[in-house]
């Protein structure tokens, strides 16, 4: 199982990248035109606290184009700024809730972020087998956030953030985990 999970300031950070959020989406969850039957993601807002959910499993009627993606987006926004309490489902297989970043990081072993600092990304994935966890910034980490992942025993993994978007770094990370996972 692979989790992509893309940290953003706030709502108002992921309307303004919505594009590329929903590049994400499709980069992690989807294999050309199919779902990867091994792959979920999340965002996650940090001010309102609040994580949007794509179960691969239970998901149903999106394509992997942008417009189809950003209207499930928008749904999921749009009940954000309505309030959650604990959970609600806004699509099939997605679920805007307040279980924290830790419910969803927990039950990995092995759990990575993405930084300018660390093992270089492609040591880091070389021998992986199994589960794994991989947190990207839609812009920046804020310094709780930073704190938080070294509390969850996540590790840093050198990626190129400065010259590819979070969406093309997801890409990259699939593909070096697809030629793994081959072998």
């Amino acid at each position: 199982m692979r989790r992509f999970v893309v940290v953003a300031r706030d709502v108002s950070e992921v309307e303004e990248y919505l594009p590329v959020v929903s590049r994400c989406v499709s980069a992690s969850i989807m294999l050309s035109h199919r779902l990867r039957e091994d792959s979920d993601f999340l965002v996650v807002l940090e001010r309102e606290k609040v994580e949007v959910f794509f179960n691969t499993a239970k998901l149903r009627n999106v394509r992997p184009d942008e417009s189809s993606l950003r209207g499930v987006l928008v749904k999921a926004l749009r009940r954000v700024k309505v309030g959650v309490e604990r959970w609600h489902r806004v699509h099939s297989g997605v679920i805007v809730s307040r279980r924290g970043i830790e419910y969803y990081v927990s039950s990995f072993k092995r759990s990575y972020y993405c930084s300018t600092r660390g093992v270089d990304i492609l040591t880091a994935l070389r021998n992986v087998r199994g589960d794994v966890l991989v947190v990207l910034p839609l812009t920046s980490y804020s310094a709780a956030m930073l704190k938080l992942l070294s509390s969850l025993k996540a590790s840093p993994i050198r990626c190129p953030l400065s010259s590819l978007w979070p969406d093309q770094v997801i890409v990259v990370i699939n593909v070096i985990l697809d030629r793994v996972m081959i072998r």
